[in-house]
């Protein structure tokens, strides 16, 4: 009975571990995997200038970009109705700088913006979801995450150039690798949150973290933190107390709560 109970864990440990190796081989730059990801771009529509749409009912989807890159402005209306959402692949590889987008934006879909070299972008402050990888492999160094946002989707904002970060109220759920390889000193992550995934912080230089009561971390396969950095123990055997824990510098993994 223990026998077989170990075995399932170490299963399902495995089948975590080899899946989020998946994922992050996928985001990184340069990975040479056969993954075509053009394949996966909607199909039809029509175009307005640079855009190719299609119109949902009262609302328009914009599913790809066809310009030359460069700053880039978002209709917030085609054809007198409200662009609503940003498809998956829409502006993945288009040689991006800059990007505005509209208010009218509910969601942001999968990989929409990968692999471009974004340095700042203002999220709309209504949107409900942005989906995994939406800007992954950029070189963004701040955001602001409205609190209309209640998920943070795996590898979202990994491999950019993020140094601080402030999770609002709203979030509950933190996905694998959302700041995967960024330049983080410092993060806020409130007690709304239930549940980080592994490895959202890890290859960053978090030298202080301001932590809600009672945040779910470290739940065996779901490493949030690099290890050997020693938050995670600090955090849990201390009972889960909020509060702003720091360390003198990124080789110490002596964190004390102040």
């Amino acid at each position: 009975m223990n026998f077989n109970y170990r075995i399932k864990k170490i299963d399902v440990k495995f089948i975590y571990t080899l899946l989020f190796c998946i994922l992050f081989f996928s985001c990184g730059p340069d990975t040479g995997l056969k993954y075509n990801w053009k394949d996966y771009i909607e199909k039809g529509g029509e175009m307005f200038g640079d855009f190719r749409y299609k119109e949902e009912s009262e609302t328009i989807r914009i599913i790809r970009y066809h310009g030359k890159g460069g700053m880039v402005i978002i209709p917030d209306k085609i054809n007198e109705k409200p662009v609503t959402e940003i498809g998956q692949h829409a502006f993945q590889e288009t040689k991006l700088i800059g990007i505005i987008i509209p208010n009218s934006v509910t969601s942001i879909d999968l990989y929409a913006f990968k692999n471009n070299k974004l340095a700042n972008i203002i999220i709309p402050e209504k949107i409900a979801s942005i989906g995994l990888e939406a800007f992954c492999n950029n070189q963004l160094t701040s955001i602001i995450i409205p609190d209309s946002i209640t998920r943070l989707e795996i590898n979202t904002f990994s491999y950019n150039k993020l140094t601080e970060l402030i999770i609002p109220n709203s979030v509950t759920f933190i996905g694998s690798g959302v700041f995967f390889v960024n330049k983080l000193t410092n993060v806020t992550i409130p007690d709304s949150v239930k549940f980080i995934g592994g490895n959202a912080f890890v290859y960053n230089h978090l030298t202080s973290i301001t932590i809600g009561e009672s945040v779910n971390i470290g739940k065996e396969g779901y490493n949030p933190f690099a290890f050997g950095e020693g938050f995670e123990e600090v955090y849990n055997t201390g009972n889960k107390q909020a509060g702003i824990y720091t360390r003198p510098d990124t080789e110490s993994s002596i964190w004390t709560r102040q």
